[in-house]
């Protein structure tokens, strides 16, 4: 009999370790084999592994797979098949690979004081080099291993990793990109706010980076902002954390670094590399990566998910709707069709402070409203001294939110890439905050616009209800998904529109991830970034 066990990937390269895995118990078990990789005009690729053999053979080989398979954010089992026959493959015996198993099993690894684990370990390690001296036996291994936990504990560490050169470090760095390092998942979850989604991604074989806040009570030792986290991502690190875990070291920072390493190495397979992730309450994986181009770059990246037909419905046009939601670029709802696109909505702010607060005098008891921020919040006056009457604008609504944040004084300086709401939206712990006016109006030539100063209306209003900045940050953002979706539903309705592609880098905030997803309507085609393609830059 054959049996096909059927797997997904979120790109064509994302088997490997799975193939690595097939290969030896197929080996192991002796059987025929056969297999095919395809990729078609569905989001994913497909990889089909057929084995010939008894049922009896197929479930133990079932079983012995299951435990072998790492947890992978790239690919997934899909289905197991019976099959009478099956054409255009050739079945085959005899695999060489590199494959051993119980290798990534990550408490073999951890458990340093087991010789054998540390043996694998070295085994596993190449070109392995400490103060420029190749290390090549195992007791000299060992005696490393020591010297670099003695070197962490008093001073900063270079190692050569799988993934370059790296500091790590105990003490808190000032770096903005230093990243935090855990040695095991039960600390990375004791010291750094987690959902399980975000912990079973960190935990799987690609070791991803994800970006986490520390839980208050670590804030003041860690840092408050947030931070990439991960875990170890080869086997030297996981054996050195090892052996710090002993000595009550929970964590380190890292980072990239050009500076001479006083070890590097290889490691034979089962390398990953650097992937930062984003995952949402729902379980959406986003890569972070950026493209170097415009809105076109992504546009073509994703024709063939946007020609899809969306739950087996006949695509009624060849209509589709583009939206780019960027910290840097411009905001787009572009209406597309033959290639052509039409903006739905204008995005038009002002990045003046001080001609922002005069808009507000056009609006019924606008002066009031001022009158009373203004004696509530005495400097403000003082504070718009600096600006002068020139205009200053820009197409993009996260950085109209700066302005927004230095007349809240969640700024004491203007700046134009601040994303001091953000960071107070990130410490709100209910799910839904207050709702902030998101209102579209029409300008002189009847097109569509946002009406961006009743949102800093909004805003001073509940500023002096005084509503503190973490419940009045997360409201922000949680009314600009709302805004977002119900605005998405209304094109997709009067457009007869189907499929919708999202982008741009406010996607990496999973917190505006979350309250899109949500507030995105559920009866149409979404077509979310692909891998390399969150953003664009020039």
């Amino acid at each position: 009999m054959i049996y096909e066990f059927k797997f997904t990937a979120l790109y064509i390269n994302g088997f490997d370790i799975l193939k690595d895995i097939l290969y030896f118990h197929v080996k192991q078990a002796n059987l025929l084999h056969a297999e095919k990789l395809e990729e078609n005009a569905s989001d994913y690729a497909f990889y089909s592994f057929y084995i010939q053999a008894s049922k009896k053979e197929m479930i133990d080989f079932a079983e012995k797979i299951s435990q072998s398979i790492p947890l992978s954010i790239n690919f997934s089992f899909e289905e197991l098949k019976e099959l009478e026959e099956i054409e255009g493959v050739e079945f085959k015996k005899n695999i060489n690979n590199f494959y051993e198993e119980n290798i990534f099993d990550a408490k073999l690894i951890k458990e340093s004081g087991n010789i054998n684990s540390l043996k694998k370990v070295f085994d596993w390690l190449i070109h392995l080099k400490y103060q420029n001296q190749e290390i090549d036996t195992f007791e000299a291994f060992q005696e490393v291993l020591h010297d670099c936990v003695k070197k962490l504990l008093t001073e900063e560490l270079v190692l050569e990793t799988t993934r370059g050169k790296k500091i790590l470090s105990l003490n808190a760095s000032q770096e903005k990109n230093a990243e935090l390092i855990f040695w095991d998942i039960e600390n990375l979850k004791t010291y750094m706010s987690t959902e399980a989604l975000q912990v079973q991604s960190l935990a799987s074989y690609e070791k991803p980076i994800i970006a986490l806040n520390p839980k208050d009570i670590f804030r003041e030792n860690l840092g408050d902002r947030i931070f990439w986290c991960m875990l170890p991502y080869d086997l030297f690190l996981s054996a050195l954390g090892g052996m710090l875990l002993q000595q009550g070291i929970h964590y380190a920072y890292i980072l990239s670094s050009d500076k001479e390493a006083v070890l590097s190495y290889h490691q034979k397979k089962g390398v990953s590399l650097a992937q930062n992730i984003v995952v949402s309450q729902s379980g959406v994986i986003l890569d972070t990566q950026k493209v170097r181009g415009n809105p076109f770059s992504i546009i073509k990246a994703h024709q063939k998910e946007l020609g899809k037909s969306f739950s087996n419905k006949k695509i009624q046009n060849q209509k589709h709707l583009i939206v780019c939601l960027s910290k840097k670029n411009p905001t787009l709802f572009w209406i597309g069709e033959n290639g052509e696109y039409q903006s739905a909505l204008n995005f038009n702010f002002e990045l003046n402070p001080k001609l922002v607060l005069q808009d507000i005098l056009v609006y019924k008891d606008g002066e009031k409203l001022l009158k009373n921020f203004y004696q509530v919040f005495k400097d403000t006056k003082d504070r718009m001294e600096i600006f002068n009457e020139e205009h200053k604008k820009t197409s993009n609504i996260f950085q109209f939110l700066s302005v927004v944040a230095f007349i809240a004084q969640y700024d004491k300086e203007f700046n134009i890439d601040s994303e001091s709401i953000l960071n107070h939206a990130r410490k709100y712990v209910r799910d839904r905050g207050p709702r902030i006016d998101y209102k579209i109006i029409k300008d002189e030539q009847q097109n569509l616009k946002l009406d961006y100063p009743k949102i800093l209306r909004s805003v001073m209003s509940f500023l002096l209800a005084g509503v503190d900045e973490a419940t009045l940050s997360y409201g922000i953002l949680d009314s600009m998904g709302e805004f977002f979706g119900n605005f998405i539903q209304d094109l997709c309705v009067n457009f007869s529109l189907q499929n919708v592609l999202i982008f741009g880098s406010l996607l990496e905030e999973k917190i505006f991830l979350d309250k899109i997803l949500h507030y995105i309507p559920k009866n149409i085609h979404l077509v979310l970034p692909k891998k390399g393609y969150l953003d664009y830059y020039n």
